[in-house]
C-alpha cells in the first residue's frame, strides 16, 4: 500500500464524516421549524433521524460511482480499467466515514451496528487484496460494488425514509391534524414497497453473478471464492433484517390521565395497518432465491468438481 493512497482513502473517510457531522447539528434545527410535532419527539430519537438523514449524501454519491461497475458486472474482465479500482476504494471511504458517524448515536440492535461496520471492512479488504489497479481485481471489487450500491446506497436510502416515519409517527399522531400521520404512512408504504424490491433484486444479482463467474472465481481465490460470495450476501441479507424491523406504523406512547398512567395509546382513526402483500411476497420471492443458491452450490460440488 502506497501512502499516497492510503492518505487519500483517509481523506475521503474523513472529508464524508465531516459533513455527515455538520448535517446531522443543521437538520436537527432545520427539522424543528419543518417537521410537525418535532419538539415532541425524545432528544434521542431526534439525533437519531437527523444523522440518519445526514448520511443521504454519501449514500447518493456512493450510489453513482458504483453503478457503472454493477450494470457492467457481466462483462469480460479484461474490460477492467484502473478507474474502476479507485472507484470501490473512494465509495467504501466515503460509506465509511457516514457510517462511523452513524455509530455515534446509540443503537439497541447488534445487527445494525454490524451492518454500519461493513464498508470499513470492505474498505481494508479492498485495500489489501484488491487495489492493484489490474484486472486481477475485478471479481472482488465488483461484488463490494454491488453491496454498497444495493445495500448502503439505494436500500439505505429507503431505510433512512422508512426510520425517518417510523420515529415520528407518534409525534404526528399527536397533532391537531391526522394528515400528518396519513401522509407519512402512504411514505412508508412506498419506500417499504421500494426497500422490499431493492432487497430482492441485490440478492438476485449477487446469486447470478456468482453463477456467472463461479470458474473464474476459483481459479483466482481457490475456496476463498465461497468467503467473497458470503461477505457480500451476509451485507445484503442484513437489509431483509430492516424489512422485518418495520413491521408496524401504528404509533403507539404512552399517555396519562389525571395521575395516573393508561399504558399504551393508539390515537382514534390512525390504526394504519401495512399491506398483507408484505409477508407472502417476501417469503415466495426468498424461496425461489434459496432455490438459486442451492442450485449454485450443486453446481460448484458437482458441476465443477469443486469441493466446499
Amino acid at each position: 500500500m502506497s501512502r499516497l493512497t492510503l492518505a487519500s482513502d483517509l481523506f475521503a473517510l474523513a472529508a464524508s464524516a465531516s459533513v455527515t457531522f455538520g448535517l446531522r447539528h443543521i437538520l436537527v434545527y432545520f427539522f424543528a421549524g419543518l417537521v410537525p410535532g418535532w419538539a415532541k419527539l425524545e432528544k434521542s430519537k431526534q439525533q437519531r433521524v437527523a444523522v440518519e438523514v445526514a448520511t443521504l449524501p454519501a449514500r447518493i454519491f456512493v450510489g453513482f460511482v458504483t453503478l457503472p461497475i454493477v450494470v457492467t458486472a457481466y462483462t469480460p474482465i479484461q474490460t477492467w480499467r484502473p478507474e474502476d479500482s479507485r472507484a470501490c476504494l473512494l465509495a467504501c471511504s466515503i460509506s465509511t466515514g457516514a457510517y462511523l458517524m452513524d455509530l455515534t448515536m446509540p443503537r439497541s440492535s447488534k445487527l445494525s451496528t454490524l451492518h454500519n461496520y461493513m464498508p470499513l471492512a470492505l474498505l481494508v479488504l479492498l485495500r489489501v487484496c484488491a487495489s492493484s489497479g489490474t484486472p486481477a481485481d475485478t471479481l472482488m471489487c465488483r461484488c463490494v460494488a454491488a453491496a454498497i450500491f444495493f445495500g448502503a446506497s439505494v436500500g439505505g436510502t429507503a431505510t433512512i425514509g422508512l426510520t425517518f416515519c417510523f420515529h415520528c409517527r407518534d409525534a404526528w399522531a399527536r397533532s391537531t391534524s391526522t394528515e400528518p400521520l396519513k401522509n407519512g404512512y402512504r411514505a412508508y408504504k412506498a419506500l417499504l414497497l421500494v426497500l422490499s424490491v431493492v432487497t430482492i433484486i441485490g440478492h438476485y444479482h449477487c446469486a447470478m453473478f456468482m453463477h456467472w463467474w463461479l470458474v473464474e472465481g476459483h481459479v483466482r481465490f481457490g475456496a476463498w471464492v465461497y468467503v467473497l460470495f458470503g461477505w457480500t450476501l451476509l451485507d445484503l441479507s442484513l437489509e431483509v433484517w430492516f424489512l422485518w424491523w418495520f413491521h408496524t406504523y401504528e404509533p403507539r406512547y404512552k399517555a396519562k390521565v389525571g395521575q395516573r398512567s393508561v399504558g399504551v395509546v393508539t390515537p382514534p382513526g390512525t390504526c394504519l395497518e401495512l399491506p398483507g402483500w408484505r409477508v407472502m411476497g417476501l417469503r415466495g420471492v426468498f424461496g425461489t432465491w434459496l432455490v438459486l443458491m442451492l442450485s449454485f452450490v450443486w453446481r460448484s460440488v458437482f458441476g465443477y468438481g469443486i469441493r466446499l
